[in-house]
């Protein structure tokens, strides 16, 4: 995965984001198989993530939190200026 610095904070982040949107009570979406994609990314070096507490009343963020613990050091609190 190609990373780039995310403006003047210098945060290298991935080029490619993963959306939790569809996984997020979607219609037809499927718990999981949408933590398997999320593992998925964050194997391949995705480590920028677009959520929002919309989709899904935060469903997505919570996938994505559970997946970022169970992969210390991988995603973006691996990095030292990290706000998370």
């Amino acid at each position: 995965m190609k990373l780039r610095k995310l403006g003047r904070a210098g945060f290298d982040v991935s080029e490619i984001a993963h959306g939790v949107w569809g996984m997020s009570s979607w219609s037809g979406s499927n718990d999981q198989e949408s933590r398997a994609a999320l593992q998925l990314s964050v194997d391949l070096g995705c480590n920028f993530f677009d959520s929002a507490w919309a989709y899904g009343e935060g469903k997505g963020d919570t996938f994505a939190g559970e997946v970022l613990r169970n992969n210390p050091g991988k995603g973006p609190a691996s990095h030292p200026r990290s706000l998370l």
